[in-house]
């Protein structure tokens, strides 16, 4: 476990509390509730208020928990989009707890066990809170590879950042909307390629961060990492761009050629037959992209063992 990610965790409860609030701990828990269903349990304690987040792995749906631990007994308020759904109660054990939840508006009593565990997950650390005209969303691809996940953390940390200072539950004086989302193109164990979006109501923009991430050596790949004489490459691709475009009736719509030409590549995504590529993201246009075969970018590859790996599938 990266001690960047860990110190990302803590960052992410840290929040929960108010500001310059000192935690005693933060913990990790793994368990099930009614012994079926797997989930991931994170906490914070600052010596009697208790924070944090419990997962549903299969659904990936996500809780805030707001409550107390006094004498190791748990009293937390179970949180659904910023509003109260459920109660718990629970005891700290040996290397652990157990939970007893009870969902509002039933009779049904749900129990947990869950164990304690050193290693801190990025799993269950995206944000949902909605409530009136205020809306958060913050939604990471599943992929649950470490250091792809702190890359993302990292490279999007601006954008989490603006998020928090214009929206918050006590701050809902007027229409807002803040989103990260992403889009994944392809994913196999070796590469996962996309697109992380942020989109709010306070610009006209949409912005993008492009990844392909080479999950084997733990690091985000770039043009010049694959590909020789780019300009030429990057012209090629945008004549391949404007002729399937051309092919498919869209230069039909208003204003259409004359955006795509001004448009730059701003992602590729690698697959096992070849790569695609990829226009920013516009409001109006839209995307385009354009897929081209490895053999017809032979003379453009570098001799790279991710792109050899890919192609020996």
């Amino acid at each position: 476990m990266s001690t960047t990610l860990e110190a990302q965790v803590k960052a992410e409860v840290n929040r929960l509390f108010p500001p310059n609030t000192k935690l005693i701990w933060v913990k990790n828990y793994l368990g099930t509730i009614n012994e079926a269903h797997d989930c991931a349990l994170v906490l914070g304690f600052d010596g009697y208020h208790c924070k944090g987040y419990l997962s549903y792995n299969s659904s990936n749906e996500q809780y805030m928990l707001d409550g107390s631990i006094e004498n190791d007994e748990l009293e937390m308020v179970q949180r659904f989009n910023g509003l109260p759904n459920g109660y718990i109660n629970g005891r700290l054990i040996a290397n652990g707890l157990t939970l007893n939840i009870e969902t509002i508006g039933t009779e049904s009593v749900a129990f947990g066990t869950f164990t304690s565990k050193k290693e801190f997950s990025a799993k269950g650390l995206n944000e949902n809170y909605i409530s009136n005209d205020v809306e958060k969303i913050i939604e990471f691809p599943k992929n649950m590879d470490e250091t792809f996940i702190t890359w993302l953390k990292d490279k999007s940390l601006a954008w989490r950042t603006e998020i928090d200072q214009r929206i918050n539950p006590e701050n809902e004086n007027k229409i807002s909307k803040g989103l990260i989302y992403n889009r994944i193109f392809f994913e196999n164990d070796k590469v996962i390629n996309g697109k992380l979006f942020f989109e709010n109501t306070w610009s006209d923009t949409v912005e993008e961060i492009p990844f392909n991430f080479d999950l084997q050596k733990g690091k985000n790949l770039k043009m010049e990492d694959l590909f020789v004489k780019n300009k030429q490459l990057r012209g090629v691709v945008k004549e391949q761009m404007m002729k399937a475009a051309n092919d498919e009736g869209k230069f039909k719509h208003s204003g259409y050629r004359l955006w795509l030409l001004k448009q730059k590549i701003s992602a590729f995504s690698l697959e096992q037959e070849g790569v695609s590529f990829y226009t920013p993201y516009d409001k109006i246009f839209g995307e385009e992209h354009v897929f081209i075969s490895y053999a017809l970018l032979k003379p453009y590859l570098k001799k790279n063992t991710t792109l050899k790996a890919l192609q020996s599938k």
